[in-house]
């Protein structure tokens, strides 16, 4: 069982998006015990609080990504084999 200050410590953790792991390390939980405790809060929730899909679909907004391609061959030191990145 923990106590009150470290279940406000695990919230607070949880809050700034700590990994679980570090966070069951700094505090001395197990990741199971951890996910209990995730689950149990968000239960614990107002029903008011929980996300409610959208009642129709948002547009999609594509863009297009572009990349930049270099030659390592400078760095390399062999011109015959290029290598791209």
């Amino acid at each position: 069982m923990i106590t009150e200050e470290q279940g406000t410590l695990i919230e607070r953790l949880l809050l700034e998006r700590i990994s679980l792991y570090g966070i069951c390390r700094a505090v001395g939980v197990g990741l199971q015990w951890l996910l209990q405790f995730m689950g149990a809060r968000f239960q614990a929730a107002p029903e008011h609080l929980h996300i409610k899909p959208p009642a129709s679909l948002p547009a999609v907004i594509l863009r297009r990504l572009e990349a930049e391609l270099d030659e390592l061959w400078s760095f390399v030191g062999n011109k015959e084999n290029r290598q791209w990145v």
